[in-house]
Parts: C-alpha cells; sequence; structure tokens
C-alpha cells in the first residue's frame, strides 16, 4: 500500500468520525431540549409533598385527588380521597366539618387566626378515632352537639397532637361536652387555647379511661371563659396520667368543680396558673 493510498483512508475515516460525533452531539443537544421543555412540571411535581392534599375557598370537590393543581373545596372531601399517614393542608378561610375516623391524617392551617373549621353550630366539628392524628393552626369553632362533644370527638384508641390550636365557642346540650372529649387516649396540645366553651356536663376537655389508656399532656395551653352549667367547667380527667406545663386555667365557672376534677391518674402541674375560677 502506498503512503498516497494510506493518507486518502486515514483522512476519509477522520472525516466519518468527526460527522459521527456530529450526529451524537444534536442527539444528545435534541434530547437536552426536550427535558428542559419538560422540566417545569417535573420541577412542580417535585415541589409537592408525596401525600399531601389541598384544600382551599376556591377549590372544587370534583377534583379527584385534592392535589396542588387541583385542590379541594372541603376538608371532608379531602380526607375521603386521602389514605392514613397523609396530610391536609388548609388555606385561609372558613371550612366545615370533617371525621376522620380509622384514618390516622395531619390537618394542617394558615394560622389559628387564619383557617376556620365551624361546625355551623349544627354538627361536632372534628371526629376521630382508632388512628394517629396531628392538628396545627387553626381554629375549631361554633361545633353543637348533645353527645359525646361539639368541638372535637375521639371515640376510642387514638393519639392527637395539637399544635397552635384554638378550640372556641363550641355548645354541648346534653351530655356533651364543649371542646374536647377522648377516651382511652394519648392528647397532647402545645400552644393552643381551649376558651367560651359551653356545656352542662364538662365544658373544656374531658379524658376517659375506660379499659385503656388515656393521658392528656397540656404546655403552654390556656382555658379561660368556659362555662358549665352543672359539672366541670375546666378539665374532667379520668386516666392514667395528666401533666400540665406552663399553662394558664382561669377564668373558667361552673356551679360545681370550676377548674381540675380529678378522677383517678396522676397530676403533675409545673410553672402553670390556676387562679379566678368560679364555682
Amino acid at each position: 500500500m502506498s503512503m498516497g493510498s494510506f493518507g486518502l483512508k486515514s483522512d476519509l475515516f477522520h472525516f466519518r468520525h468527526n460527522r459521527f460525533l456530529k450526529q451524537v452531539s444534536y442527539t444528545c443537544f435534541l434530547l437536552l431540549f426536550l427535558l428542559l421543555l419538560a422540566a417545569p412540571v417535573s420541577i412542580a411535581n417535585a415541589l409537592q409533598p408525596v401525600g399531601t392534599r389541598y384544600v382551599t375557598t376556591t377549590g372544587s370537590d370534583a377534583s379527584v385527588d385534592c392535589s396542588l393543581a387541583a385542590p379541594c373545596r372541603t376538608v371532608q372531601h379531602a380526607a375521603d380521597v386521602a389514605t392514613s399517614g397523609d396530610t391536609i393542608s388548609i388555606g385561609a378561610g372558613t371550612f366545615g366539618t370533617v371525621d376522620m375516623s380509622f384514618k390516622g391524617l395531619t390537618l394542617t392551617g394558615a394560622g389559628m387566626n387564619a383557617t376556620y373549621l365551624d361546625g355551623g353550630n349544627v354538627a361536632t366539628v372534628v371526629t376521630g378515632g382508632y388512628a394517629t392524628y396531628n392538628i396545627s393552626d387553626l381554629t375549631i369553632q361554633n361545633g353543637r352537639s348533645s353527645t359525646y362533644a361539639a368541638g372535637v370527638y375521639l371515640s376510642n384508641q387514638a393519639t392527637l397532637t395539637m399544635d397552635r390550636v384554638r378550640i372556641t365557642s363550641n355548645t354541648g346540650t346534653g351530655d356533651a361536652v364543649g371542646g374536647l372529649y377522648a377516651a382511652n387516649s394519648i392528647v397532647t396540645l402545645n400552644d393552643s387555647i381551649i376558651s367560651n366553651n359551653t356545656s352542662s356536663l364538662g365544658t373544656g376537655i374531658k379524658i376517659l379511661q375506660v379499659g385503656g389508656t388515656s393521658n392528656l399532656t397540656l404546655n403552654r395551653v390556656t382555658m379561660s371563659g368556659n362555662n358549665a352549667t352543672t359539672d366541670i367547667a375546666a378539665i374532667y380527667f379520668s386516666g392514667t396520667t395528666l401533666s400540665i406545663t406552663n399553662s394558664t386555667i382561669s377564668g373558667n365557672t361552673s356551679p360545681l368543680t370550676s377548674a381540675i376534677s380529678l378522677s383517678g391518674g396522676t397530676a403533675t402541674v409545673l410553672n402553670s396558673t390556676i387562679s379566678h375560677n368560679t364555682s
């Protein structure tokens, strides 16, 4: 083979190699371009937490998943489509009642002065049982019931943690508690307010233990203005452990017990004020 023919073949090889590289580069560029076009959708999906349902005043219950792009209008519809462990993010505004029995969920609002769950003076506002719940940054108000509780009712074997929640202006008639009732459950309230609830039997919080375990923990909680017409105004506790820390129980009224009635279990009160309750 002559040096001249070798040189021609070498040049031809380099030409074909360079053309191949250009084709690969063009293909890679095209793929990158297409990926960039899809990026906004992918980023939006990535920013939406897995298992989060959204509720807004402008949403619609025609939504099948209560997603960020298609929020629901009611908290109940969001709870219905959610699965245990999901979070329901509730925007500012006033919303109705919700029953979360047998389904552990997290409810988070936009703040106790922005998000309101309202019973319309006809029904219990929040109902649950047999699951674990977290509720934060909202107000539970205007509930009404003749059984168990007007504000929050946990039927049995629940674990509830509330952070920055106000339970107010709920009315229990008959045997119902105004604020919160829980049986055989673990309840913790942090930085919350129980105020201006009314009933005949146990106005603020009632915790019962019947064949199970019930604990109540209050951290930085204010209970005031609760009024019982015949029984306990602030707290009735019949369980294992009652713990009250950095809290205030004041201005509650009842002809029987205006502050705390302890029927079984042990109670610890630290750095708290219990005063000016009237009975």
